[in-house]
This record gives structure tokens, sequence and C-alpha cells, in this order.
């Protein structure tokens, strides 16, 4: 019976709309849960229950849902759809105002979200109308703090990396003179500038450095024929490399590491 009853319980939910919708259930009395297994459903008391006033569950109309916030949203709404009925029997018409205040109404999923985008953007246009140049002045000042940022996070970076990699000349620390590690350190500050920490600069260095140790006809061949790609391999495939290992994997059986590259194998199916 509890397995019956998810399609009832998904359509019921979605045609309350988003959680905002009937005021939240706010003012609705607490629930009834229905215990059926290990599954908890929610209907609502009966008319002669504590609270009273509408009753989605009774025998002519008997509705759960799968949340207490759900049953609320539905007694507001039949309170609503109640009230609608009563001034029709009277010969007026309630307010929408008036309903929305007591009983809220229906709200599309999203909507709210949608709304609120809505009021920013309205929000902002209408502060550039009013003084372009205190906007734009705004705008140019957060442009720049990110800039600030991104350069303390490669100076940050760069520092750490020099005392690692550099070398010393006349007792001040200089970048060092091989070709590839200067190649490392320049795309992983650029790396570690990306992602908004230093760390990350020194995870491409020692991704790059594993894995020209592991394929280095890989290597080899990319710096041949364009070496731009190979940050994008480091970027790619580092993360894969097991954090202990230090050698390449074993091959499968009757292949070597140089048989798998040379027969357009991809040699970087490494890590767990």
């Amino acid at each position: 019976m509890a397995a019956a009853r998810a399609p009832e319980l998904a359509g019921a939910g979605a045609a309350l709309g988003e959680p905002t919708s009937f005021r939240g259930g706010a003012g609705a009395p607490p629930p009834v849960e229905v215990v059926r297994g290990a599954r908890t459903t929610f209907t609502n008391p009966a008319p002669d229950s504590p609270g009273g006033g509408y009753n989605p569950t009774a025998a002519r109309n008997t509705q759960e849902f799968a949340s207490p916030l759900q049953a609320g949203q539905a007694w507001n709404r039949g309170m609503r759809n109640e009230a609608v009925a009563a001034g029709d029997r009277r010969g007026f018409t309630t307010p929408e105002a008036t309903l929305d205040a007591q009983y809220g109404g229906f709200r599309a999923p999203g909507q709210t979200l949608e709304e609120v985008k809505g009021a920013s953007h309205v929000e902002a246009a209408a502060a550039y109308n009013k003084n372009p140049a205190s906007v734009a002045a705004a705008n140019i000042a957060e442009q720049k703090q990110q800039e600030a940022v991104k350069a303390k996070v490669g100076t940050d970076f760069e520092g750490r990396a020099l005392k690692r990699y550099g070398v010393y000349k006349d007792g001040k620390i200089a970048r060092p003179a091989e070709e590839h590690v200067l190649r490392d350190l320049d795309e992983a500050k650029e790396y570690a500038m990306e992602q908004g920490n230093p760390q990350a600069g020194h995870n491409y260095m020692e991704w790059s450095q594993r894995l020209r140790e592991m394929y280095p006809d890989v290597y080899a061949t990319t710096m041949k024929t364009n070496p731009l790609a190979w940050r994008d391999i480091v970027i790619t495939h580092g993360p894969q490399i097991p954090a202990t290992a230090t050698t390449a994997p074993a091959a499968p059986s009757g292949f070597t590491e140089t048989d798998k590259i040379g027969g357009g194998l991809s040699p970087f199916s490494v890590g767990p």
C-alpha cells in the first residue's frame, strides 16, 4: 500500500506548486500522521478536531501528502476554496487580496526565485538610471577587488613554489633555469589564480612532474606538436593519479607502456 501511494503523493504535491504556495501551510492545524510500515504520510484533521474548519480528508475527499508542509498547504487551499464558495452562495465576491492574505495562493515551482531575480534586476537598473557614475565606479571597484584577490593568490603560490623549485643568485631566490619547470610554474600560477587557491598551483606542479615521469613519450610528443596542450593534460589527468603512486601503473599483460602509447591506446587510464 505504501509503494502504491507514491504516484498519488507526487501528484498531490505537484498540484500544490512550490513550498511558498498557500502561505506555506501557515495557520493550518497540525496534520494527522498515517503510518504504513516505515513510511509516514500526512492528512488534515476532521472538522470536529481541534482547529476545525476545512476537511480535505473526509470520506468524500480523502487525500494524503508526503510532508506536514504540504498537508498545511492543502488545508489553506481548501479554506480558500470554501471562502470563495461561501461568497458565491451569498452573492458577493471575496477580494483576491483578502484571500491571498488569509490563505495565500498557488505559486508555480520557481516563481519566487524568478521574482527575486526580477526585483534585483529592477533595483540595479533603477540605481544605474539614478546615478550611472556611482554604479560604474562600484563595478570598477568590485572588479579591482577581484583582481587583487587573484593577484594575491598568485603571489602566495609563487613565493612558496620558488622556495622549492627556485635557485639562489647573489643571496636572493630566483626562478630556475630549466625550461619545463619555468613552464610549469607559469601554468601552475595561472591555474591557482583561476581556482582562487594557492594549493591548486602546488597540485599542478606535482601532477605535471609525475605525469612527465610516468609518460615521457606522451610528454615529448606533446612538446613537439602542441606544447600548450600539456596544461590541459595535466589538469584533466593529474587528479586521477593515485596519491601514493610514484611510478607508472603496470601495463596489461602483453603490452608495455611504450606499446600502449604507440598502439593508440590512452596512456591516461590511471588512478583508481
